[in-house]
């Protein structure tokens, strides 16, 4: 669940706060978590790294590890706030929209 609900969480309130009755696409949605995922998993794979480094050469292949997890940190943060920004874009001209679909009509009284 916690690999898979950050990118649904955030694909609902995409789909959410685009056009009434529209869905847009999550290009950048899935871009972001991809790389998240891949990050983790570099991450990991750099941290194991550097616990069982003895020699130079081994603490030079876990600092190269930790420098592309590090690089990719970076990249999925970017895409992050570039996934907050549009967001945030499509909520407030969903909000100002005059589609707005009109409520239901209230039931009629009961007779009675």
């Amino acid at each position: 669940m916690n690999l898979w609900f950050p990118r649904r969480i955030v694909a609902d309130a995409w789909d959410a706060s685009g056009p009434w009755g529209a869905r847009s696409g999550h290009a950048l949605v899935n871009a972001w978590w991809t790389l998240w995922l891949v990050d983790l998993l570099v991450d990991r794979f750099a941290d194991t790294r550097s616990r069982r480094a003895e020699t130079a050469e081994e603490l030079y292949e876990a600092a190269r590890a930790m420098l592309l997890s590090d690089a990719l940190d970076i990249a999925a943060a970017v895409l992050a706030v570039l996934v907050v920004v549009r967001l945030s874009r499509l909520q407030e001209r969903k909000l100002r929209s005059d589609e707005m679909p009109l409520p239901p009509p209230p039931p009629a009284p009961a007779l009675g």
